[in-house]
């Protein structure tokens, strides 16, 4: 008896789960450890914040302005299966984990210094996560 494959398709979708879930719950715990704390882990380092915020918003435009538009659209005639062929799947994954590198370093900003900016690209970087789901790149 051999063991089925798992699908093209349930395959992404769960790890675009995994990525923006993971993105979200470090992110939820960055703030909520902010928030608690009631000062930032760095006080005295306000520009630490500011600059992990612009180079996650600059990671984060690399994504959508270069990366996302390489991905190709899905033909009318090809299943969704097809799709996300292994080629795909190496492409949409390096658009996923740039968006999650651009979300983490904007997060960790947060973390270090309560910057409010570091904190609006890190949820940026999740509304982007959400927008490139798989089942809008499908069509």
């Amino acid at each position: 008896m051999t063991a089925s494959r798992p699908s093209n398709v349930l395959a992404v979708r769960a790890l675009h789960g995994a990525i923006f879930i993971g993105l979200v719950m470090i992110t939820a715990v960055f703030a909520f450890l902010v928030y608690r704390a009631d000062t930032p882990m760095l006080v005295s380092q306000p520009l630490l914040g500011l600059g992990l915020a612009v180079a996650g918003l600059g990671v984060l435009a690399v994504a959508v302005v270069i990366l996302r538009p390489r991905l190709p659209k899905r033909g009318n005639d090809q299943s969704p299966e097809d799709y996300w062929d292994m080629g795909m799947r190496r492409r949409v994954l390096m658009v996923w984990v740039t968006v999650e590198l651009a979300g983490l370093s904007a997060a960790m900003g947060y973390l270090l210094s309560g910057e409010q900016a570091a904190l609006v690209v890190a949820v940026l970087a999740i509304s982007t996560m959400g927008w490139f789901r798989p089942g809008r790149l499908e069509g």
